[in-house]
């Protein structure tokens, strides 16, 4: 179950790292003299979501002023992306604290799953222990996944694309300021803050969580900030400033699941664990039986079980006195 989840976010992190090497490679920072893609995937990117950001910023620009109005318009297009993902990311997390706690419940039968899988099995009862497992999840209508998608950070690629685009080319925008930072160019202060912010959400996630969970909540925590490094150390500070922008927002998001969301959810599967209770599928004496059947199909246990058949067959051979 675990390797999956660790598969799964080692795959959508290794796609973020190639776009960000993909988008920083394709200017030198602080050099805007590129003509806008007309064709293929980029094109179509900048034709139909580059283009409209751009008209988005250029109106806040003119509706703000001055010489912050790109940057204010950078953090007005921020509001709106995220307000809009709001309710389903709020979804999302209230799910995955609703099956934190059911996760709790399961943790004895699951903790003898992991015993059972530190002992030299056959490859028959490997499977045998691999469906225990996945019935184990279905009876007790527990997610493998811990109620987390990834839709909302898929959603956003495309974003951070067109957004990268919008500022690449456009004159305007690009050789722009907010507060004396080049929106054009990288910046150091916003990587560090938009990660630090990115941290405290993290820790926020932690509260509340049982020590065993915290352990397995450690990618997540880290996958985040990680993320965050990434994307505003090497791109433009104008993406920087939407990472910083969207991860305080997201840091006020998990203040509310961690202290309204998560005790109410944890309300709810009381109840239901209590109407409901937990299906016994993993058992000691399951474990027991299996690991008798393994030892005995241990090579070195035959081994040693053969020597004692020969030694007790020589001594019945031998003469008696």
């Amino acid at each position: 179950m675990l390797k999956k989840k660790y598969i799964r976010y080692a795959l959508i992190l290794s796609s973020l790292v190639i776009l960000v090497i993909v988008l920083s490679g394709c200017a030198p920072q602080g050099i805007q003299n590129y003509k806008a893609p007309t064709s293929g995937p980029w094109g179509w990117t900048y034709k139909y979501l580059a283009v409209p950001l751009q008209r988005f910023m250029y109106w806040c620009a003119d509706l703000i002023g001055g010489p912050n109005g790109f940057g204010w318009g950078i953090v007005s297009l921020t509001l709106v992306i995220r307000l809009l993902l709001m309710p389903l990311m709020l979804r999302q997390q209230s799910n995955a604290a609703y099956q934190q706690e059911k996760m709790a419940a399961i943790q004895p039968q699951i903790q003898i799953i992991q015993k059972l899988n530190k002992q030299n099995l056959t490859m028959e009862q490997k499977q045998q222990l691999s469906a225990k497992q996945m019935e184990l999840f279905q009876q007790n209508n527990v997610s493998m996944l811990g109620g987390i998608g990834c839709l909302p950070l898929l959603i956003q690629l495309p974003i951070m694309t067109a957004l990268y685009q919008a500022i690449q080319f456009a004159p305007q925008i690009f050789n722009a300021t907010f507060f004396g930072i080049n929106l054009g160019q990288r910046n150091y202060v916003i990587a560090i803050v938009a990660t630090l912010i990115s941290l405290l959400q993290g820790w926020m996630m932690t509260i509340g969580v049982p020590a065993a969970q915290k352990k397995t909540m450690a990618t997540t925590m880290l996958m985040s900030p990680l993320m965050t490094l990434f994307f505003t150390l090497f791109l433009p500070a104008g993406l920087g400033l939407y990472w910083l922008v969207g991860n305080l927002l997201f840091a006020f998001q998990q203040a509310i699941t961690t202290w309204i969301l998560q005790p109410r959810m944890r309300k709810r599967a009381a109840r239901e664990l209590k109407e409901h209770p937990i299906q016994q599928v993993v058992t000691e004496d399951m474990f027991g039986n299996m690991t008798a059947e393994a030892a005995a199909n241990d090579p070195k246990v035959q081994e040693i079980h053969e020597k004692n058949r020969e030694r007790n067959a020589g001594k019945q051979q031998r003469p008696r006195d």
